[in-house]
C-alpha cells in the first residue's frame, strides 16, 4: 500500500538547549594567552591563540538540525580569540623582577621612536649628572655655532663626548659663556635646558671646580622629593626621563628634521648639527652596558659616566625592528661596585632589545644572577 508520510511534529525547550550549549563551549573554549617574558634569557614569547564558541550565531543550525528528517548534524561557530599583542609594561615586568635582588636604586627611561610609548622605573628620580651631562653642553655649542666647529672645537667635542674629558668639557664652557667662564657656560647650558622643559636638569658648576659660594645647586622637583634620594651631586643633576627626552629629541631632529629641538631654537641648531652629535656619540665604544646588551653590529649612540656610588648609560639603540632611546642610571650609597652594576646594565639593555626584536632575540652571554 501507498506510505503516507506523517508530519514530524516536536517541540524543544530554547533555555535548556542554550545551557546545553553553554556547557559545551565550557569545554572547548580556550582563552588567549597573553605573551610571557623568559626570565632565564631576557627574551619573550608570543602569546598564544584561544578559540571561543558562538552561541547566539550557532543555536539557530542547531535548531534547525533537530527537525530535519536526515543529516541532523548541526556546526558549532567557533571563532579564533587573538592573543593580546606584546605590551611595554610586559619589559617593565621582566626588568623589576631581574632587578629584585638589587639593593640599591635604578633609573630607567625606555622610549619606543615609532610610537609614544615610553617605560618609566623611577625615572623621575635626581640623579648625579656626572658625564652624561657633556650631551647638553656639546648641543649648546652646537646652537651657538653658525658654521661648523673649526678642526681644534671639533677635537674638544670628541675628547668631551668619547674621552669624557673634563677638562675639555670645561673648556667647551668657556666657548659657550664667550669667555674665561665655565660658571656662565653651565648657567646657560642650564637655561637652554629649562627652554626645552627639561627641569630637572642644570649645571651650575662646571667638573671638579669648586661651588659657587652662593649658588652650590638648584631646586628641582626631582631633587625635592622626600620618598627617594639617591644623594645626587649638587653641583650638576639630570633625571632618566630628561636624559632620554633630550636623546629624543636629538633622534627626531637628527632623522626627520623635527621635533622639540627644531621648535625650540629654529634657526640655531640644524638637522645636520643634530646628525654630527649622533655621530660622534656612535663612535663611544666601551663594549659594556648598553653596547653588551645588543648584537656586535648593533649602532648605538650613547654617553655613559660614573662616580663612586652611581653609572649611568644615556642612547639610542637602531634596530631593524625599530629604534629606541635607553637611558639608566644604577646607585648604591656610599659605593656602586662596576662587577655588581655593568652586568645589569647590559641585562636591562638585552631585555630591551629582545622587547623592540621579539622575533630574534640576542640572546648574549651568561646572564648575571
Amino acid at each position: 500500500g501507498e506510505v503516507e508520510p506523517v508530519e514530524l511534529r516536536a517541540t524543544h525547550n530554547r533555555d535548556t538547549l542554550r545551557d546545553t550549549l553553554i556547557r559545551i563551549s565550557n569545554e572547548l573554549d580556550e582563552p588567549a594567552q597573553p605573551p610571557q617574558p623568559v626570565p632565564a634569557t631576557l627574551s619573550f614569547l608570543y602569546g598564544e591563540v584561544g578559540r571561543r564558541t558562538e552561541i547566539a550565531q550557532s543555536i539557530n543550525d542547531v535548531e534547525a538540525a533537530l527537525y530535519r528528517p536526515r543529516a541532523r548534524e548541526a556546526r558549532l561557530l567557533i571563532q579564533p580569540v587573538e592573543a593580546p599583542s606584546p605590551n611595554i609594561n610586559l619589559l617593565a615586568s621582566l626588568i623589576v623582577n631581574h632587578l629584585e635582588g638589587f639593593p640599591g636604586l635604578v633609573s630607567v627611561y625606555i622610549k619606543d621612536l615609532q610610537s609614544d610609548r615610553e617605560l618609566n622605573i623611577n625615572a623621575d628620580i635626581a640623579m648625579s649628572g656626572m658625564s652624561i651631562m657633556k650631551v647638553p653642553i656639546v648641543l649648546e655649542v652646537y646652537r651657538l655655532l653658525d658654521s661648523e666647529p673649526d678642526a681644534e672645537l671639533a677635537l674638544l667635542i670628541e675628547e668631551t663626548l668619547l674621552e669624557s674629558g673634563n677638562f675639555s668639557a670645561n673648556q667647551l664652557l668657556d666657548v659657550i659663556a664667550g669667555q674665561d667662564n665655565g660658571y656662565l657656560g653651565a648657567d646657560q647650558v642650564t637655561n637652554s635646558m629649562q627652554r626645552l622643559g627639561l627641569q630637572n636638569t642644570f649645571m651650575v658648576t662646571p667638573y671638579e671646580e669648586q661651588p659657587r659660594p652662593n649658588l652650590d645647586t638648584l631646586d628641582t622637583p626631582a631633587n625635592q622629593r622626600a620618598d627617594i634620594n639617591a644623594n645626587p651631586d649638587p653641583g650638576i643633576q639630570t633625571t632618566a626621563k630628561d636624559m632620554g627626552t633630550l636623546m629624543t629629541m636629538l633622534y627626531y631632529c637628527a632623522e626627520f628634521d623635527g621635533g622639540a629641538l627644531i621648535a625650540a631654537y629654529e634657526g640655531d641648531i640644524t638637522q645636520a648639527e643634530c646628525q654630527a652629535i649622533l655621530d660622534v656619540l656612535d663612535q663611544n665604544f666601551i663594549g659594556s652596558l648598553i653596547e653588551e646588551g645588543v648584537p656586535p653590529d648593533t649602532r648605538v649612540a650613547h654617553k655613559h659616566g660614573w662616580i663612586s656610588d652611581t653609572h649611568g648609560d644615556a642612547g639610542i639603540v637602531y634596530t631593524q625592528n625599530g629604534d629606541y632611546v635607553i637611558v639608566q642610571y644604577m646607585h648604591q650609597a656610599n659605593w656602586l661596585e662596576w662587577a655588581e652594576s655593568s652586568p645589569l646594565m647590559a641585562d636591562i639593555s638585552r631585555a630591551t632589545y629582545n622587547y623592540f626584536n621579539f622575533d630574534s632575540p640576542y640572546l648574549g652571554t651568561q646572564i648575571s644572577n
